[in-house]
Order: structure tokens, then C-alpha cells, then sequence
């Protein structure tokens, strides 16, 4: 890991307190997902404060775990084995994660734990749980919610998230082709639509290749359009495996 870099990088994300991310810096896959999930899964319906307030605490928690690494009280590889172990535990819960294990594994030709090959980070840093809110309510979330995926589009900026030959941008909605090509320097080439519901954007750059598609969860069943989608994703990133090793030893 080069320490001075990301050391920056977790500097600049304290200051704004921004959620960072989990897996491996020196990896050469980057993986951004829709938002962080809501910590408190017994809370049907958490009011706006409270899910502000999670937010907080988990960005919190996972720059100290940076903080660890960086001074080299915490290795790396434990940071990797810990997450591995909770992977493991609660698998069958987590098909965002068991999506992205397919994906990396697929592209790298191995079955190790994903987050040893990859970085992952979220696009927005507020989750709006599973919940039956007013009009008005909902009108509010959305508020906060664009503003945070606003905020957090500086982290986006910073040089640790541009060197990446392989982005997975799993993001849907919540992200812009302008976005995109500014921040990535990648030109979009083409998007493909697989089925209803299941299309990707593909973006390329010099020695670099962007794949933008929806979020890797909730498929609702359709396991053939998962299957399919995740197989085009891996077709394409593997063609970047040409210039780059992208395989990591921790």
C-alpha cells in the first residue's frame, strides 16, 4: 500500500466526513456501489435524524479502521480477514456482496474473497431503509439524500479513485454520464440493454475500461438476467487483464 497517498486520501475524508470504503487500495478494480446500508436493521422506520446519525457513526468507524492501518496498528490482511469472516457469516443476507465476489472472481480467474482484489466505496453516503413513509417524509429523504451523493462526488476527485484500469460503477440512477467522463477520463461508448431492467454503460479510457450498470442487488428473482449481466460485466473487464496483473498477494 502506498501509505502517503492514501494517507491523503483518508485525511481529506475525515475532514468532511465522508464514509470511505472497505477491501484492498493496492487493488486495481474499483467497485462503487449505490449507498451505504442502514445499520440498524431492527429499525423499520427511522426517522431522518436517525439515519443521519448512522451514517456518522459508520464513516466514523471506518476511517478509524484506516487510521489503524495507516500507523500500523491493524494489518492490512486483518482488515481483509475480518471482512472475509463476516462475508462468510452472513452470506445468504448480503447478495450485493455475493454479486460482486462473482464479478471478481470472474474477471481475475480465482476464488479468493473479492475485497482482497478491489476497492469498494459507496456513491451516496445515506440509505433509506425498507419503510412506509409520507409523501412529505419521503420528499425530505430524497432532499438529503441528493445532497450527500452531492458532497460526496469531491472524494470522486482525488487521484486514488481516477487510477483504477477497472471501475464497476453499480450505481443506477444516482450517477451521470457527465460525471463519468469528467471525473474518470473515460468516453462513453456504447449502452447495451440486456432485458428490462438489466443494461450497462460502457466506457472507455486509455488503459482503462468503466462499466455503469444498476445496483448488483434486489434482481427479484431473476436469476438468468443476474446471471447474464454479471457474465457480460466479466466478458468485458477482462479485457483490461491484457495490460495489467490485477492479481494482489496481501
Amino acid at each position: 500500500m502506498e501509505y502517503i497517498s492514501f494517507e491523503r486520501v483518508v485525511d481529506f475524508c475525515k475532514e468532511k466526513n465522508f464514509y470511505l470504503g472497505l477491501g484492498n487500495p493496492d487493488a486495481k478494480i474499483l467497485i462503487v456501489g449505490k449507498e451505504i446500508g442502514y445499520g440498524h436493521k431492527e429499525s423499520k422506520n427511522p426517522s431522518l435524524s436517525e439515519i443521519i446519525k448512522d451514517s456518522e457513526k459508520q464513516a466514523n468507524c471506518n476511517l478509524l479502521e484506516w487510521q489503524k492501518i495507516i500507523r500500523k496498528e491493524k494489518s492490512l490482511k486483518k482488515h481483509l480477514d475480518e471482512r472475509q469472516s463476516f462475508f462468510k457469516d452472513k452470506h445468504n443476507r448480503m447478495p450485493t456482496w455475493k454479486s460482486y465476489q462473482e464479478i471478481v472472481s470472474g474477471i481475475l480467474g480465482v476464488d479468493n474473497f473479492f475485497l482482497n482484489h478491489s476497492f469498494i466505496t459507496e456513491y451516496s453516503q445515506l440509505s433509506l431503509p425498507k419503510s412506509r413513509y409520507q409523501p412529505e417524509e419521503k420528499k425530505e429523504f430524497a432532499k438529503k439524500k441528493k445532497d450527500s451523493i452531492n458532497n460526496r462526488k469531491s472524494l470522486f476527485d482525488l487521484d486514488f479513485f481516477k487510477n483504477f484500469p477497472v471501475v464497476i460503477m453499480a450505481c443506477g440512477s444516482y450517477t451521470t454520464k457527465e460525471f463519468v467522463e469528467s471525473v474518470f477520463s473515460v468516453n462513453f461508448e456504447s449502452k447495451t440493454e440486456l432485458s428490462k431492467g438489466f443494461s450497462y454503460s460502457l466506457y472507455k479510457g486509455e488503459d482503462k475500461i468503466l462499466i455503469h450498470t444498476r445496483q448488483l442487488s434486489n434482481f427479484f428473482g431473476s436469476a438468468e438476467k443476474r446471471c447474464s449481466l454479471i457474465q457480460k460485466i466479466v466478458e468485458l473487464c477482462k479485457s483490461i487483464c491484457e495490460t495489467y496483473v490485477l492479481q494482489q498477494k496481501i
